[in-house]
């Protein structure tokens, strides 16, 4: 490891004067300036989500001192930056956004006094605070670096057309801090690290620009998702009916277009907006019977100055992207969904949102395109409007945007109000195109088709349950709600109406078998309906009356197996079920059923969801349409790893799970790439297996006699992990996998969440003390503790902390036991294990007759938890290893049934 001059200045000082480098010194230069209030609470000046310090004459240690940056030692601690962005939504982990240098005029005038000043930025500042962004000033010139802090190596910083960036910074005014803002935002979402550039605005997707605008709403705001959803909805349709000229002047006379808006002041534009913009797009585009508009779920508060403020950055990077004519037609399609996966709050009312690629194999399989003029399409769960508006896309592209053509009727009805606003926008996006090419007629003629299309039954307990069609739909296709618990409440609202209750008249035991009740009843004779459904109906003993009653009145034509994880918020095991509603009910079904599992849906089933070109639904979808045409004379593909399984229709009994992948052999199985061959054994084997079992255990049972007959201490003494005299805590620093991958490896560990495995090896540790023994844990994921020797080099970063034992009567192995025990409550993700928590952590340490520390008990209660814990560890291994056997029973094979006599 390295040793500069400053680490050992560091190090002396801490040996000296241990209580400056613990940051007691205050900064006046924060107090005059009004960053410090007097009880010692710091709050910088807004810059966006983060804050910023405009100072100059505070030094590192004393921005320690007040948390304006990480608890840690640093090698230049005396280095006063001019000023700061910071990151201080977490108080425990400040984290540097910006590094901003003043230097007098004329400092900059020079490549040599340039490339000095840069690379002091780098290395005393951004390296020391492990900050990637710098900006420095002489008041003629401006320069942007991107800085590897690490290296302290630095990059100019280049605009789209080549030219370097030069944006003035501006930390003293309001306006000054809200460009910064903005700029800040863009250099994080729009900044090629390989070029140090930034991507041409006008090439960005609008997905990009969501996904911008998604980030931040929700680090101003905190908003869910959905709710930066919609407010990003709103703003897409103000600028795209602006684009197409149909916002100008109010009945009071005020110009309510986008640029009118947008050049605004900060307290005038969000007001104007909703005062004024906001009914004139209701004009354009009334509300329907449910009172539900296409716009109405922009979130920001006009008295909020805050909301204010974004408000005009969001206009601000809407008016950066352009025209929005055009709107691609995938962005349409996923834009929906890229948000909406972000949700947590997609169950609500048992509701998840349909994948894009499951959406459009439905309307795939569907026959929407053959159906005639006029024909019924319904989703009575429709959330969004996946179902209803991807045929519009490809399979009946001129339904509304031809004024011409006769389209479908198309119904779809959600109890959630918000839900059915984003539907009607989303509808309105997808005809963007009828719009562009008549903007008045068209706006005129598509307003009551909004408001006929979507309907809330946000009135109602039992949402659309409430409809109970009779022989109204010609296609339904839907992902309906799938919960147990709560159906109660339905059934109970259904019972007390004698209209719905003699509708509903199947029992069951989810919300959704009411909605398949609804769907069966609904279909016309002829009509298909294609249902996302849980295996629990299909596996339940309590659907058996639904199952009985689907087979009487309707002809059952596929189930689908979907993976696990195919929905974002749920590791359910899904379904899709296609049925055709018989001409007459009770006929006997002859043709077979089409079943098919499903692996591979064209994404990841993590959650990182990253688009891969293998995809099964496209061939399910293929192979179902040759199906469905000629049921009978159908011939599944031959090659290896087909998924397809023509069955006859007598193996589905209302008695029976319709669990189509359960009925496939393992050597079947076998043959798909995801699957995972099952393991049996035979009787011998398990007599064997269990004989070594025995033997681990009694002999791990023997080696724990012993330390069941040591002496408890008999007295302990409270010790705080917040005790300075025995306990030094720390975080690590944060580390990029950036800077591991593509490297050579180096010889120090580095440790990060999993404190047991390392997480990478660096050339040079990012700690500088390793006289004293360690105790590691992690910060985020499972509380884990790991001990080093005093002397063993290692890193950590910041998803690791670090517990320095001060004292040699203090045995480490104990203090890891005593940890992991003194936790009152668990720690996990949600309770972070931070400094504060950790600190306020007390353990009971074992008392010698004198009252000082007694090290062999110690010794001895650490050495019985290793034990314990290892004992367990082994043990859980030895039974692990005979978890997911099956049964294996050897018989020769059978022979030939004799012939009849």
């Amino acid at each position: 490891m390295q040793t500069t001059p400053e680490r050992v200045g560091t190090l002396l000082e801490l040996l000296v004067n241990p209580s400056r480098v613990w940051g007691n010194e205050m900064s006046e230069d924060l107090r005059q300036r009004g960053y410090l209030a007097a009880d010692g609470a710091l709050r910088g000046d807004r810059v966006g989500p983060y804050e910023g310090f405009n100072i100059g004459n505070s030094t590192i240690r004393q921005l320690k001192a007040v948390g304006a940056v990480q608890d840690k030692l640093y090698a230049s601690p005396t280095a006063k930056p001019d000023g700061l962005v910071v990151d201080r939504r977490d108080p425990e982990h400040p984290r540097p956004i910006l590094v901003v240098e003043y230097k007098d005029r004329g400092e900059l005038g020079t490549e040599a006094r340039r490339t000095t000043v840069f690379n002091k930025v780098a290395e005393v500042y951004n390296g020391q605070l492990d900050c990637s962004l710098a900006v420095v000033s002489d008041t003629v010139s401006t320069f942007w670096l991107l800085v590897d802090p690490q290296a302290a190596t630095w990059r100019a910083i280049g605009r789209e057309d080549g030219y370097p960036l030069d944006a003035p910074v501006d930390l003293a005014s309001v306006d000054g801090r809200e460009a910064l803002a903005e700029l800040i935002s863009r250099l994080q979402t729009e900044l090629d690290p390989a070029t140090a550039s930034l991507v041409p605005l006008a090439s960005v997707d609008p997905t990009r620009l969501a996904d911008q605008t998604w980030q931040m709403l929700w680090l101003a705001s905190g908003d869910s998702p959905e709710t930066c959803l919609a407010s990003f909805v709103e703003v897409l349709l103000f600028k795209f009916l602006s684009d197409l000229g149909l916002l100008g002047v109010s009945p009071s006379g005020v110009k309510v277009d986008f640029e009118s808006v947008r050049t605004l002041s900060t307290d005038q534009a969000l007001p104007r907006y909703v005062e004024e913009t906001r009914p004139a797009i209701e004009r354009l585009f009334p509300p329907g019977s449910d009172g539900v508009s296409v716009v109405g779920g922009l979130s920001l508060d006009p008295a909020n100055r805050d909301h204010r403020s974004i408000f005009l950055s969001v206009l601000a990077r809407f008016q950066a992207f352009g025209n929005l004519r055009r709107i691609d037609p995938e962005f349409k399609s996923r834009i929906f969904e890229r948000f909406l996966k972000k949700s947590i709050s997609q169950k609500n009312w048992g509701q998840f949102f349909t994948p894009r690629n499951v959406v459009k194999a439905i309307v795939e399989m569907s026959g929407v395109e053959s159906l005639p003029p006029g024909a019924s399409v319904a989703d009575p769960a429709a959330g969004v409007g996946g179902f209803l508006l991807e045929p519009l896309v490809h399979k009946r592209a001129h339904d509304f945007r031809d004024p011409a053509a006769a389209p479908l009727t198309y119904r779809g009805y959600d109890r959630d109000a918000k839900t059915v606003r984003l539907a009607k926008a989303n509808m309105l996006i997808h005809l963007s195109e009828a719009i562009e090419r008549d903007p008045a007629g068209a706006a005129a003629r598509l307003a009551p088709i909004l408001n006929d299309t979507f309907t809330s039954m946000a009135d109602s307990q039992v949402g659309s349950l409430r409809l109970a069609p009779r022989a109204q739909w010609d296609l339904v296709m839907t992902n309906p709600p799938y919960v147990v618990a709560g159906s109660t409440s339905q059934r109970k609202a259904i019972g007390r109406d004698p209209r719905l209750a003699a509708y509903y008249d199947v029992s069951g035991s989810g919300v959704e078998n009411l909605f398949v009740q609804e769907i069966v009843n609904g279909l016309k004779p002829g009509g298909r309906a294609l249902v996302v459904l849980p295996d629990g109906l299909l596996a339940r003993h309590s659907e058996e009356s639904l199952k009985r009653r689907i087979l009487r009145d309707c002809v059952l034509e596929a189930v689908i197996s979907l993976p696990k994880d195919t929905f974002y918020s749920t590791p359910k095991k899904t379904y899709i079920v296609s049925l055709r509603k018989k001409q007459v009910s009770g006929v006997e079904q002859v043709s077979p059923v089409f079943t098919y599992i499903v692996g591979r849906v064209g994404e990841t089933l993590d959650a990182k969801r990253f688009v891969i070109p293998e995809n099964d639904l496209v061939d399910m979808a293929q192979q179902f349409r040759l199906f469905s045409g000629y049921p009978e004379l159908y011939q599944a593909p031959s090659a290896p790893g087909n998924r397809v399984r023509v069955r006859d229709f007598e193996r589905f009994h209302p008695e029976s799970h319709w669990l189509v992948d359960r009925w496939w052999g393992e050597d079947e199985l076998a043959a798909l790439p995801e699957h995972e061959a099952r393991a049996s054994i035979s009787p011998r084997e398990l007599a064997e297996r269990l004989t070594e079992v025995s033997g681990t255990v009694s002999d791990l049972a023997a080696a724990l006699v012993e330390q069941a007959d040591s002496q408890a201490p008999q007295e302990t003494r409270a010790v705080s992990l917040g005790d300075g005299r025995y306990f030094r805590l720390s975080i690590g620093k944060r580390v990029l996998k950036g800077e591991l991958f593509g490297k050579a490896a180096g010889d120090v560990p580095l440790y990060s969440a999993n404190v047991v495995e390392p997480f990478g090896y660096l050339d040079e540790s990012n700690l500088a003390d390793f006289d004293a023994p360690s105790v590691l844990f992690g910060i985020d994921g499972d509380f884990t503790l790991a001990f080093k020797e005093a002397g063993t080099e290692f890193a950590i970063t910041d998803h690791c902390g670090r517990i320095e034992i001060l004292v040699d009567d203090l045995d480490p192995s104990f203090c890891r036991a005593a940890i992991a025990l003194a936790r009152a409550e668990a720690f996990d993700r949600t309770l972070r294990p931070s400094l504060q928590r950790m600190r306020a952590l007390t353990v009971s340490v074992p008392l010698a007759p004198d009252g000082s520390f007694d090290v062999e008990a110690q010794r001895a209660l650490g050495s019985a938890y290793d034990q314990i814990t290892s004992t367990l560890r082994e043990v859980a291994e030895a039974f692990g290893g005979l978890a997911g056997l099956e049964p294996e029973l050897r018989l020769p094979a059978s022979a030939p049934e004799p012939p009849p006599a």
